[in-house]
């Protein structure tokens, strides 16, 4: 009766696996219904009436963005959202869309090849257009990396259900530094105060909620560090510099307080 006994055990405890992972599938399905997609369902209602109204505004949002390699740019502006979800009626996901621009394109020079290689590939990675070609000197000398910038950011503000879980994830791409970046919520955090200071981010007033310790790649948003004189062929070194856009140009207090005198 051994092997009875022991195939018993085995049928009796994926009886209890299952019956757990029911368990906790209902709850989590009780939890969605009760108090996420509600709250889902009015952070889209929000948005939606936001981005069309500063759509029908169409005013101008200015901003800076430290670019590797070439410093703070000030001058870039953002307009023209859009806002998608993936169903009207079970949320899971919400996205506010828009490009952040500048009208004249960002040129800079990086001396040394192994640096330039590596600030195109954060660009790349971060979507900002760009072309490069090598830089020569006046005798026709190769000297290092020319960038040329079309001053074209995508940024995304993406709200999402972490699968699996109850836990809500805020996730920024190019906001408001470049990078993506995500922070954690718990469902009953997504109330009004939080549209309230995501619509303020979104307009680059504040940063409350978009305070993140570190990227989700190990290098998004760099700043170029001093090369030592001894080693002038050592390629620059780049460090996370969150706090390196404070200085960003606000858009104008009037436009703002119009937006948000009803609230």
């Amino acid at each position: 009766m051994g092997l009875l006994d022991d195939v018993h055990n085995q049928a009796d405890e994926k009886r209890q696996r299952l019956s757990d992972e029911e368990h906790l599938a209902y709850q989590q399905e009780k939890t969605y219904a009760e108090h996420i997609n509600p709250r889902l369902i009015k952070v889209y209602v929000y948005f939606n009436e936001l981005v069309n109204e500063l759509n029908f505004l169409d005013e101008p949002v200015y901003c800076a963005y430290e670019i590797p390699g070439g410093g703070i740019q000030q001058d870039f502006y953002h307009g023209k959202y859009t806002i998608a979800s993936d169903s009207s009626h079970r949320l899971t996901e919400i996205k506010i869309s828009f490009l952040c621009q500048r009208d004249k394109p960002i040129n800079f020079i990086i001396d040394n090849e192994i640096t330039a290689a590596g600030i195109i590939d954060e660009l790349h990675a971060n979507k900002v257009g760009l072309a490069h070609k090598p830089n020569f000197d006046s005798r026709g000398q190769r000297k290092g990396t020319r960038l040329d910038l079309t001053g074209q950011i995508p940024v995304q503000i993406r709200l999402f259900i972490v699968p699996g879980s109850i836990e809500i994830k805020l996730q920024a791409t190019n906001m408001p530094v470049l990078g993506i970046f995500e922070k954690s919520f718990k469902p009953h955090e997504i109330d009004e105060q939080f549209m309230e200071q995501l619509g303020l981010c979104l307009l680059r007033r504040e940063n409350n909620l978009m305070t993140f310790n570190l990227p989700i790649e190990p290098s998004n948003t760099v700043r170029r560090q001093e090369q030592t004189e001894n080693n002038p062929d050592k390629p620059q070194k780049y460090v996370f510099n969150p706090d390196a856009v404070q200085e960003n140009k606000a858009p104008k207090p009037g436009f703002i307080k119009r937006l948000f005198s009803r609230h």
